[in-house]
């Protein structure tokens, strides 16, 4: 008793800050959000890049050679066991080629960019249209791709 103390720490932006009070209960969260803030703001500080992981690379790079028309998806062994239950095969297909068939050829593929290591989106660049694909791979090893979203995006 006679004491309080708080800690916080900001892997983005990489650091961290630890208080401590000698008041019973002492709010020391308070100086911890205001000492961030004040330090992130006067330091201009931004998030630290985030390195795409290898295996997210290479469930993009596969996600990329299923896609538009799914074929083969479901034995192609990068999807976790859950996946076609929540996401199904003829829905991602006819959602994808309607997207695919409104964007135009498409003319690059953008680099991956991660959330985390196991999370992300990337661009596929089309002539008419643009297209963000962003998905979630398992916390397993492998790591397979749990969730899909797929949206275009105006030019």
């Amino acid at each position: 008793p006679g004491f309080g103390s708080e800690w916080a720490i900001l892997p983005d932006y990489g650091i961290g800050i630890i208080s401590f009070s000698n008041v019973t209960y002492g709010s020391a969260a308070y100086f911890n959000t205001l000492l961030i803030d004040t330090l992130i703001s006067m330091a201009k500080l931004k998030p630290l890049p985030k390195a795409v992981s290898p295996v997210l690379e290479q469930r993009k790079n596969q996600l990329v050679g299923l896609l538009p028309n799914w074929n083969n998806a479901e034995a192609s062994g990068i999807f976790a066991v859950n996946f076609f239950l929540d996401y199904f095969p003829d829905s991602l297909r006819k959602e994808a080629t309607g997207i695919f068939s409104r964007a135009g050829k498409i003319v690059s593929v953008g680099k991956m960019m991660p959330l985390n290591n196991l999370r992300g989106s990337f661009m596929l660049e089309g002539e008419q249209k643009n297209i963000e694909v962003f998905f979630t791979l398992s916390p397993e090893t492998p790591a397979l791709i749990q969730e899909y979203h797929i949206k275009e995006i105006e030019k």
